[in-house]
């Protein structure tokens, strides 16, 4: 097993011949507690950052977006980022709810163009604080949880949405959903619930439920990813801490990353396997999963936390058409909370370990998956990486009291 495991890290860290090139092309002033959350980025270096402004579901909320190389600002107060897909052209669609702190508010659809052009396609009324997006093609599909259902909107590019969908789910306190759309436009959702634990459901554009599968015990944030040619990935972290989220209090039974994975083909996800249960911390939270182009899944994650040292970029791979492999240490003393498909390769921007770990504050870098890592700069937080029209990767990061956006060119 060891031999496997250096053997796995050796392909992860080999260099190719050409590494990244971040060229910056922007450094804006940054308001008090503003982050980059989503880009939205387009050829010669237009784009718009989308940032927040406050703490996540707090009563002065904001979401703001900042367009370039203008620097014009537009804010949307009371409004806090639910989920986010990226388009084709660079653009991205991100699903909203305005009114976090209320019983009930506004989830939106809101489309935000490399032009600088925002623009709000479909709203509604409930008290979900929890949804989610996913693309297929022209399509856009919204997802959200109503008592025991799921209500599916779609909307064609250029369309007009449909009226909702129900899916009969037989859920119950629901704590996280995600949405994938697979290759005959099914939506395949992952849904928790404190008291269903993991229900994974393949459901028609109609609503009519497929397949439902529930897994007991199985609880925590989940994120799922779609390969080119089909395969689904769910990964399911569990932080550890009560609900998942929030104040870091534990709920006495660990940490652990499972997944889940739907073959190319297959009408069911296979038994939900655990990859790693690494020591609870308070700052060990942000997993994510990715489907490259050669249908590999990709699940990155942390291995530590800032006061369980040392931090742990860890990573299991699933090659096409088998389960995920044992897992490998990419970098010490890091943390990655971001990574991205750019010109069909994975970009993953590394935190290197500074003197205020707890803040997340670090030397950024970005490794190339397989290539050689690009040191950018010597401190920074919330680092956000995406792909443009052209395919190259774009970074965006808070540097003290300003705002950076980097190409790779």
């Amino acid at each position: 097993m060891r031999s496997l495991v250096l053997a796995l890290a050796a392909l992860l860290l080999a260099a190719p011949a050409a590494g990244a090139a971040f060229t910056p092309v922007a450094n804006l002033p940054a308001q008090e507690n503003e982050v980059p959350l989503a880009l939205a980025f387009g050829e010669g270096g237009r784009g718009v950052v989308v940032s927040r402004i406050g703490f996540e579901l707090a009563r002065d909320a904001a979401l703001k977006t900042v367009a370039l190389p203008s620097g014009r600002r537009m804010s949307f107060p009371g409004t806090a980022l639910v989920d986010s897909v990226a388009r084709p052209e660079g653009g991205v669609d991100l699903l909203v709810r305005r009114s976090p702190e209320l019983p009930r508010g506004d989830l939106i659809l809101r489309r935000v163009l490399p032009t600088g052009r925002v623009y709000d396609l479909w709203s509604v009324r409930t008290a979900a604080t929890e949804g989610a997006i996913a693309r297929r093609g022209g399509t856009v599909v919204v997802t959200w949880p109503e008592g025991s259902t799921l209500r599916f909107v779609s909307r064609r590019d250029g369309g007009i949405p449909t009226r909702p969908r129900v899916a009969r789910l037989g859920l119950r306190s629901v704590n996280d959903v995600d949405l994938a759309l697979d290759p005959r436009d099914r939506r395949v959702v992952a849904v928790t619930s404190y008291r269903a634990s993991l229900v994974l459901a393949s459901v028609t554009a109609g609503g009519r439920v497929l397949q439902r599968q529930v897994a007991p015990g199985v609880e925590g944030l989940v994120e799922m990813t779609r390969t080119p040619r089909g395969r689904i990935g769910a990964l399911l972290e569990d932080t550890g801490i009560e609900g998942d989220r929030g104040e870091c209090v534990s709920d006495l039974r660990g940490r652990h990353l499972r997944v889940a994975v739907r073959e190319r083909g297959a009408s069911r996800f296979g038994p939900v396997r655990t990859i790693e249960s690494p020591p609870f911390g308070c700052g060990s939270r942000g997993a994510l999963v990715r489907g490259l182009p050669d249908e590999r899944l990709v699940a990155i994650y942390q291995g530590g936390s800032y006061d369980r040292p040392p931090e742990l970029v860890r990573i299991a791979v699933a090659p096409d058409g088998r389960r995920f492999g044992a897992p490998a240490t990419l970098a010490s003393d890091a943390r990655a909370d971001a990574a991205a498909l750019a010109a069909r390769r994975l970009y993953i921007a590394l935190l290197r370990r500074t003197s205020e770990p707890q803040l997340f504050v670090g030397a950024l870098s970005v490794l190339p998956f397989g290539g050689t890592e690009q040191p950018i700069t010597a401190t920074a937080s919330s680092p956000v990486i995406a792909s443009d029209g052209t395919g190259a990767a774009v970074l965006a990061w808070r540097a003290g009291d300003r705002l950076a956006v980097a190409i790779d060119r």
